[in-house]
């Protein structure tokens, strides 16, 4: 697949998770998770991470489809990804993240 082609269908996904987020959550996690491959694929690290934040809000709002480490591991996944990108400064301080319980 060609860099254009990527972007394109990267793109595509995340309309498709903006589209699926309030009706079908799982359906909006898979096609977001796609969208992040692709971004991570490419090296766009900074645009992977807030997607990922987007996923890990996703899993810890709909607490009930999704583990709360898989919220957890999202949370650390994009912290990473800014850390790596130079972007501290999109990283939320831990103060700022609404808090929930692990059973």
């Amino acid at each position: 697949m060609k860099t254009d082609e990527r972007d394109d269908a990267a793109n595509t996904l995340v309309e498709a998770y903006k589209s699926y987020r309030r009706t079908d959550p799982q359906d909006a996690a898979r096609v977001l998770k796609q969208a992040i491959s692709l971004f991570t694929a490419k090296g766009n690290f900074r645009r992977a991470a807030g997607y990922q934040f987007n996923l890990a809000e996703l899993y810890e709002q709909e607490s009930e489809l999704f583990k709360p480490e898989e919220a957890l591991d999202a949370y650390d996944s994009a912290a990473e990804w800014y850390a790596s990108d130079q972007a501290d400064a999109y990283v939320p301080s831990p103060l700022s993240l609404r808090p929930f319980e692990l059973d």
